[in-house]
């Protein structure tokens, strides 16, 4: 039997398979299908000859939830919200990219008005009931949208976090009377303060649901595998489909985070649990730290700018820099690289699939840094003269040769990731000379060290299977539920036996969906409460391991504090929230890749690069201990390392390189 992982990324579907009888891991690649996801996933799946029927777990990461967000491609979605508050998913919060942009539009939001309906019922910030419901006016108002065609309806009243008796009898109606209508309530998507994050989280899982439950029905109708598909969420777990189709706004970073797993397993097996991971796939470039073996984790992210979604999720950074990023002059004559990109269809030029635009990946094989004949396991030979046709206006508009305009794409690009990789460490005060680099992606390995050095970071970690390292990652996945909720407690007067009491009840439902499932070996939880002073607007994520009593959790929230903003105020503070996560351990197994070859290995060619001369390298043919020096290009199936001048590599016992910056 087999563990299969699969990420489907914007240009390429990777697969990883690990086969418990032999031990062995492998590895395909196959070409994207944005319009039908499920085709690119089945060809991966074709191409490395495996049958559902040999499949034991199936391990899924996808952009599903969030191209669907982007694309406007979501479900029809009704909103039922309380009387007088029809427009907050049109107000937002008021805040603003660039505050001086006068140009700038409002994204707009996921439900038009006309589909957006009140009811007159409330309940006071205290959970008292002021005014209850009418069900005729329920049934009216749901009736209404039913007609008007809604797939999925988003229900969010004023103040349910704190009393969700309403929205429970809003959906206990439309159950009965609608019941193959997708629901969204927000008492059980998120049951926080703060009504516009709420309304919008609410709102974006309704969008995502029909779509999401239609391609998992078609993944179930194709691959009927014995555990059944686990997806992978943003918080680093992978939870069951049915799970899955209820809360598919918790699968909305699910794309970028198999990589930090896969690093995260990489510094336990090496002992350095310090690591930056940078991620360059076809599309984008994603950044996380890992600091002391954890990855950075964060609540709230933006799946467009004014649309946020609040769910567990672990703190990545995207950029639109990736192999398909198309280059371009800006109406300023500047040369600008991303965020647009030419995805898998038609992709970069030099894929002579139709593609005009140059992108980074054109640039690369222009320098030199890719041979043509060695892309993508040798199924997609490059065409030289149409990158260089589609470099040439850039050229031309700068007054360069078409190499100098290639230098700037690849230069450009860079600068882009080392300030993303800025935003993510220098930031918020983390020194990323501390850390090491762990690059992975199509692209990475060919933009790591050039990067790294701008950042003043010694070394590089290329690890095993690189291309396809965040599928890898998937394989070490356990399964995760949240659960939360409000308590606004100020913790000089917080009863320790009511908090555990709470925690108790979150713990229950955190746990639930993961103790039936019969790849769990064993369900722990992790408590947290969110933490401010008095009269602050934002809370800091407190990991609780000791004492529930009000001076113990006070001196925890004070050293945080001073961890993060270097201040301890001494002054009165409050708990907002509590959240449990559930982790479903799934049973271990041991993974490893044979490494082959020699401490001397052979040179299997020269390259002439646009930064001079550089041997050619096979991976398959570097042994443990061997070293190698810069200029130099490392070949396999799916990627290639470039390892300027100046350079040291090495290969450890597990068979990565490391690449030392002098």
């Amino acid at each position: 039997m087999k563990r299969v992982a699969v990420d489907i990324g914007g240009t390429f579907t990777d697969l990883v398979w690990f086969d418990e009888e032999t031990k062995e891991l492998g590895r395909t690649k196959a070409l994207s299908t944005p319009s039908s996801p499920e085709e690119g996933l089945l060809a991966a799946l074709s191409k490395a000859g495996i049958e559902a029927a040999d499949i034991d777990l199936f391990l899924h990461a996808t952009t599903l939830i969030t191209n669907l967000i982007i694309t406007r491609s979501g479900g029809t979605v009704g909103f039922l919200t309380t009387k007088g508050f029809r427009d907050v998913l049109e107000i937002q919060t008021g805040l603003r990219p660039n505050p001086y942009d006068l140009q700038w539009e409002k994204t707009p939001p996921l439900v038009p008005r006309h589909l957006r309906r009140e009811i007159d019922e409330r309940i006071d910030a205290d959970g008292n009931v002021l005014k209850p419901p009418d069900d005729a006016e329920i049934e009216e108002v749901l009736s209404g949208l039913v007609a008007d065609g809604v797939e999925a309806l988003a229900i969010c009243l004023m103040n349910s976090y704190k009393n969700p008796q309403h929205e429970q009898r809003v959906a206990e109606i439309a159950r009965k009377r609608w019941p193959d209508l997708h629901l969204s309530v927000s008492y059980e998507i998120d049951p926080r303060i703060r009504e516009y994050p709420r309304m919008s989280t609410t709102v974006v899982n309704a969008y995502a649901m029909p779509g999401f439950t239609r391609y998992g029905s078609t993944l179930d109708a194709n691959i009927p595998v014995r555990h059944g598909i686990k997806f992978m969420q943003s918080s680093g777990g992978v939870v069951g489909a049915k799970q899955a189709a209820k809360a598919p706004v918790n699968l909305v970073y699910s794309g970028p985070v198999g990589g930090v797993l896969g690093g995260k397993l990489l510094g336990s097996t090496i002992g350095n649990e310090d690591l930056i991971t940078v991620d360059m796939g076809g599309t984008s470039f994603d950044v996380c730290v890992i600091q002391n073996g954890e990855a950075d984790e964060k609540d709230e992210l933006f799946v467009q700018w004014g649309i946020p979604v609040r769910t567990h999720t672990v703190d990545i950074h995207s950029i639109g820099a990736g192999g398909g990023s198309i280059a371009e002059v800006d109406p300023g004559g500047a040369l600008k690289v991303g965020p647009k990109s030419a995805g898998s269809s038609p992709g970069p030029a030099c894929y002579g699939r139709g593609g005009e635009l140059p992108t980074v990946t054109d640039a690369n094989l222009l320098l030199g840094l890719i041979r043509p004949d060695r892309f993508a396991m040798g199924e997609i030979p490059l065409d030289r003269a149409a990158a260089e046709k589609a470099m040439s206006p850039i050229a031309d508009q700068l007054g360069l040769s078409i190499e100098d305009a290639a230098k700037g794409v690849y230069r450009i690009v860079n600068s882009n990731m080392a300030q993303a990789i800025r935003e993510i460490t220098v930031f918020k005060g983390v020194d990323p000379r501390a850390f090491t680099m762990v690059a992975f992606g199509g692209g990475g390995a060919q933009h790591a060290v050039e990067v790294a050095r701008e950042m003043d970071i010694s070394s590089v970690i290329v690890p095993v299977f690189p291309s396809v390292f965040s599928a890898l990652g998937l394989l070490s996945a356990d399964l995760h539920n949240t659960a939360s909720r409000t308590i606004l407690a100020e913790v000089s007067a917080v009863d320790g036996k009511q908090l555990e009491k709470y925690f108790q009840e979150l713990e229950e439902s955190a746990k639930a969906p993961l103790i039936g499932e019969d790849v769990v070996e064993e369900v722990t939880a992790r408590r947290v409460a969110y933490m401010r002073y008095l009269g602050q607007s934002h809370e800091l994520p407190i990991e609780l391991t000791n004492s529930l009593d009000g001076d113990a959790l006070y001196k925890e929230f004070e050293d945080a504090h001073l961890a993060r903003y270097g201040t301890q105020l001494g002054d009165p503070a409050e708990i907002v929230d509590l959240k449990v996560v559930a982790i479903g351990r799934i049973t271990e197994r041991e993974m490893s890749v044979h490494v082959s070859g020699s401490k001397s290995p052979p040179v299997k060619a020269t390259a002439e690069t646009a930064f001079g001369e550089a041997k050619v390298f096979d991976r398959g043919d570097l042994g443990v201990g061997a070293t190698l020096k810069g200029p130099a290009l490392i070949e396999e199936p799916d990627t290639t390392t470039y390892m300027p001048a100046d350079t040291e590599a090495s290969v450890d016992e597990y068979g990565n390189i490391t690449i030392e910056i002098h």
